[in-house]
Order: structure tokens, then sequence, then C-alpha cells
């Protein structure tokens, strides 16, 4: 029995250490005194509470402390609130898990002491009888401390629920404020990582564009640097260059003071020469003055020669190469002041060989195709002046077409090449404005026909070509033509006149042939009719001024027109004949003189038949192939010039 006690006695207490954490069970006496235990029981738990609250105070104090951490970061508003607020989290769970651990505890140790209880109740029913007895009082005992244990294990595991569910209440609160803080502190940085984006940009794009001005100017730098060293190098050249031309001009200012001296020597000499060249050019500009003089004497002279003798007077021209043709197609011309001289291939020989023949003309005048339009003017400037005198002036061009004709007659637009009708009619004009300090006053009347396949049309006007017929009508001792129904325009100047030239030049007949691009297909006569007054001598005189563009002579063969074109040329031809039979029935002297043949003869009878002074303008074409018909023009030419038709006359009386 007193082994199976010891026995029992033995369990317990490792049962009571175990409970205890390991801590040794002191053996029961025999005899506890009541009250003392009670005390005993009454200290144990106390010190149970004072653990627990303890312990408590511990659980609670994390959260404090991570609360103004929370609340201060919160207000500040900075990153700082998310290292508080998380450390306030693991300072949370670190005593919940804490509560837990110690609630744990408690339960195992409350599952130990019913376990152990159960065994020894187990246990001592196991046990005899004897033992039992005799041990009754130490199980007692230890039943009793079990259950004081129990009841102390039982209120320190309320306490600790309580303590956990306080702790579990403050950890979600303290949660949300954390999720809360966090969410704040998520908008804060949205806020100002957008804030800060834009000016990051900013600088970044900054930092470029200093970049790129930094390379530049490195660049710059870099430039100027090699051009210093350019320039320092060149520097050094022009030193070396300067002081070689230092000793050059040393030099030469040595030399150039020996040539002063040589020059004060030529400066007087000059001096003298210059005396001399003055003399002399005093003489010359005497003897250009006198031979001036002596130019307008002989023409005055030749014109008084050519009006007693009654020629009609004749100019040839040359005209020169067109661009495209070709220099070696051009005739063998010399020419003279007033004398031509053309070489071409004659008829063959017996032995079949062609020889060049000789031909030699003179006129009054001869127009190389240098020849200028103002140099052409200026020789008959005094024959256009004649008409302001009151003498009937005709002036007509002849060739065969593509020599020149109509641009001797109307030129071009710009003033160096203006022909000889807008020129004459500037001269009349201008001549006109001069005689008015004299007293003279001047009435101009213009009209411009031509005459196209024997019908006349009229050039400044619309009417009807069928109504337009020449009529003679008498002028003093004289007779004169004219044509009935013809447009007459009065003109103030020399600009209106244009306009009208303008407007027949775009109403003409031409057309294209083999011969000419553009070749008149008419005889066009500009007419001018000048009544003049003298109211200082009550004088005053009436003349016509006749300029003619002939069409011109072509051979059918050559020209290769058909239909109108060929009767056109028909029509040039036949009038042009008739013009040469009263040329030559003139020279001959015959009593009948063909000039109503054609209308072209019948217009021309006054300038023709004596009553007027006429100028014929032959032009030739330097073409090798026109050759057979410059000589048929040329020889028709002298016939003209050759032909007597008597000494006109200025038609004027006193009122």
């Amino acid at each position: 029995r007193q082994q199976t006690a010891a026995k029992m006695s033995t369990t317990g207490r490792a049962a009571l250490s175990t409970l205890n954490g390991g801590s040794k069970v002191p053996r029961p006496k025999a005899k506890a005194d009541p009250v003392k235990r009670k005390a005993a029981e009454d200290e144990n738990s106390d010190a149970s509470g004072k653990a627990v609250k303890a312990t408590a105070p511990s659980a609670r104090t994390a959260p404090k402390a991570v609360k103004p951490a929370v609340t201060s970061a919160a207000a500040a508003r900075k990153p700082v609130l998310s290292r508080a607020g998380s450390r306030g989290v693991v300072g949370a769970k670190s005593t919940t898990s804490t509560a837990k651990s110690t609630g744990g505890s408690v339960a195992e140790r409350l599952a130990q002491v019913e376990k152990l209880t159960k065994e020894l109740k187990e246990g001592s029913l196991k046990s005899t009888a004897a033992p039992a007895k005799e041990s009754a009082l130490q199980r007692q005992e230890l039943v009793e401390q079990f259950e004081t244990e129990r009841k102390k294990l039982e209120a320190a595991a309320q306490g600790k629920e309580a303590e956990l569910a306080e702790v579990t209440e403050k950890m979600l609160a303290l949660e949300s404020k954390v999720k809360a803080a966090e969410l704040d502190h998520v908008h804060e940085m949205s806020l100002i990582k957008a804030t800060h984006a834009g000016e990051l940009e900013a600088l970044r794009t900054s930092l470029k564009a200093l970049q790129a001005a930094h390379d530049t100017l490195e660049m710059q730098l870099k430039a100027e640097r090699e051009q210093v060293t350019q320039l320092t190098g060149k520097i050094t050249e022009l030193t070396t260059e300067s002081l070689t031309l230092n000793a050059q001009y040393r030099t030469t200012k040595a030399t150039l003071d020996q040539a002063n001296d040589t020059i004060a020597q030529r400066d007087a000499e000059v001096a003298e020469l210059k005396a001399q060249i003055t003399a002399h050019m005093q003489t010359i500009a005497e003897a250009e003055a006198k031979a001036r003089e002596d130019e307008a004497l002989r023409r005055r002279l030749h014109n008084t020669i050519q009006e007693l003798k009654g020629n009609i007077r004749v100019f040839c021209r040359v005209r020169p190469s067109l661009p495209g043709e070709a220099d070696d197609s051009s005739a063998s011309f010399n020419l003279s002041d007033k004398e031509l001289s053309l070489q071409a291939m004659g008829d063959a020989n017996y032995a079949g060989k062609a020889q060049v023949k000789k031909y030699d003309f003179a006129f009054d005048k001869v127009f190389g195709p240098a020849a200028s339009q103002e140099a052409v003017f200026e020789e008959i400037s005094q024959l256009v002046q004649s008409a302001l005198d009151g003498y009937n002036i005709c002036i007509f061009a002849y060739g065969q077409t593509g020599s020149g004709k109509t641009f001797t007659m109307e030129g071009g637009m710009e003033e160096r090449v203006r022909g000889m009708i807008p020129r004459a009619v500037a001269q009349i004009f201008e001549s006109a404005a001069a005689l008015q300090e004299k007293g003279w006053h001047y009435d101009i009347e213009a009209s411009f026909l031509e005459i196209y396949n024997e019908s006349i049309r009229d050039l400044l006007g619309a009417t009807d070509s069928s109504k337009l017929e020449i009529r003679m009508q008498q002028a003093g001792d004289k007779h004169e033509t004219y044509v009935e129904g013809l447009t007459v325009i009065p003109v103030q100047g020399k600009e209106q006149v244009s306009e009208l030239l303008s407007a027949a030049a775009r109403n003409r007949a031409v057309a294209k042939t083999d011969m000419n691009e553009r070749s008149s297909r008419s005889h066009s006569v500009f007419r001018l009719k000048i009544t003049g007054k003298n109211s200082m001598t009550e004088d005053s005189c009436q003349a016509y001024l006749n300029l003619v563009d002939l069409a011109g002579s072509e051979r059918l063969a050559k020209s290769g027109v058909s239909g109108d074109r060929l009767k056109e040329t028909q029509s040039i031809n036949t009038s042009l004949s008739n013009l040469g039979n009263v040329i030559m029935a003139l020279s001959n002297g015959d009593k009948h003189v063909p000039f109503r043949n054609s209308k072209l003869t019948y217009l021309l009878q006054p300038s023709l038949s004596g009553n007027s002074k006429s100028l014929m303008f032959v032009n030739v074409s330097p073409r090798d192939d026109s050759v057979p018909e410059t000589l048929c023009s040329l020889r028709f030419a002298t016939k003209v010039n050759q032909c007597q038709v008597g000494t006109a006359k200025r038609v004027s009386k006193k009122e």
C-alpha cells in the first residue's frame, strides 16, 4: 500500500508540474490548515490576475503607439504615412498573434488537467481497496488542487478571451484607418505624379534644347577655333607679304619719283599737243559743218536737177539675209553710193560650161543690207517736206515678193525699225507744228486703201468695195485722182495715225506662199491730204502725200500657189505688167499712155504724169535663187529712172 500511494503521489506531482509549465509541485502535507490553504489560493488567483493584467497592457500598447503615427501621417499627406501604417499593421498583427497563442496555451492546459483528472479517477478505480483507503486523503488533496488550478485557468482564459476581443476590435479599427490612409496616400501620390510629370517632361524638353544648343555652340566654337587657326596662318602670310611689299614699295617709290620727273616733262609736251589738237578739232568741226552744208546743197541741187529733168527718182535697197537663209545661198553684189553690180551665172557656152556674167546698174541712191531705216528715210526727208510746201508727193516700193517692200514702207513696232510711212507722218506733224510760228496752220486727213484682184477695199472703214470708184478732178491746171466713197479721217497727231496704220495692217490681205511666209496679196495706198493756210500772208496750199506698197511680183512655178492664191498672183502680175506698159509708153513719148488699163495705174496717173514729185524704191533679195527676178526688177527700175514725166508744180494761191 505504501508503494502504491507513493507511486500515485509521484504521478500527481508530475501532472501538476506539467500544468504549471514544468515547475515542481511540493509534496502534500499530511494536514493542511483550511485557512492557510484559502489564503494560498487567493494569493495564486491574485498572481494570475496580475499576470493577465500585465499581459493585457502590452497587447493594447501597440495600437496606441501606432494610432498617433497614422494620424500624423494622414495630416501631413507625405509618403511617411505608408511606412507608419505598415508598422501599425505589423504591431496589430503581432498583438493578435500573442493573444491567440496565450489563449491557445490556456485551453491546452485545461485539456491536460481534464485528461489527468480522468486518468487519476480511472487509476483509483483499478487500485485495490486497501491502498485506496490509505491514500484517499492524498487523492482528495490532489483533486482539490486540480480543481483550484482549473478554476484559475478558466478565469485566466475568460480574461484572455475578453482581452482578445478588445484587441481584435482595435485591430479592425486600425486596419480600416490604415486602408483609408493608404487610399489617401495613393490619391495624393497620383496627384503628385501628375503634377510632377508635366514639370519633368518640360525639364526633359528644356534639357534636350539645352543639349542641342550646347552641341551647336560646341560646333560653332570648333569652327571658330579652326577659323582662328586659319586666320592666324593668314596673318603670318600677310605679315611676310607686307614686309615684301614694303620693300617693293620703297623700290617703286624711288622709280615713281624718277617717273614723275619724266611725266612733268611729258606734261608740257602733252599740253602743247592738246593745243594743237584743239586747233585741229576746230578746223575739223568747221570742215564737217561745211561738208554738211555742201551735202545739203548737193541734195537741193540734185532735187532741183531731177525736178527740172522731170524724172522719177529711183532708190535701190538690198535687204539683208534672214536668219533662216544660209550665207552661201546669197548672190554676189558689189555696191557703191549710186551703183550696183550683180554677178550671176549666165547661159552655158559651146563647151557646156556656164559663164559668170556681170550686170551693172546705176540709180539715184543704193542702200546695202546694213542700211538702217533711219538712214533710208534721211534721203527722202526733204521730199516729204515738200508736201507741206504744196507739192504732190508719191513714194512707192516695187520688187518681187519677199524682197522687203513692206518692211521698207511700214517697218516694225520698235523705234529703230519704223518704216517710211510712220516716219513721214511724224515729220509732217513735227514740221507743221514748227511752221505755226510763221503763221501756217494745216488740216490733215488720212485714208488707206488696197487694190485686191482689181477691186478697191477700204482699210479704215466698212464701205462695200463695189461702191468705191476712182474719179478724176481738176486741181488748178492739172488733174488729180481720188476714190469716191473712201473713208477719210481727220488726224491731229502721229499717235492717231499709228493707230490707223495698225488697224489697216490687220485688215490687209496677206497669205503664205513658197517664196514668202507672209506675202502681201494686194497693192496698198496710204494717202494724206494736207491743206495749209498762212494767217500772215494769206497764202494757202494743198497737196497729197501718197505712200504706196506694191504687191510683190512672183513666178507661178516658184510660188507654188493654186486656187484663190493663183488668181491673186495672176491679178498682181497683170497690174504690174500694166504699170510696166505705162512706164514704157512714157519713156517712148507715146501720145497715148494706157493709165486706165488697171486701177493701180489709173490711181497713180497724177504721180506718173508729172503732177507730183515721185520716188520709187526697188527692193531686191540677196538670195541666189532669186537672181532672175532681181534682174527683172533692176531693169524695170532703170526704165522708170529714165522716164521723164515733167516738172511738178506747186499749187498755191492768195485769197
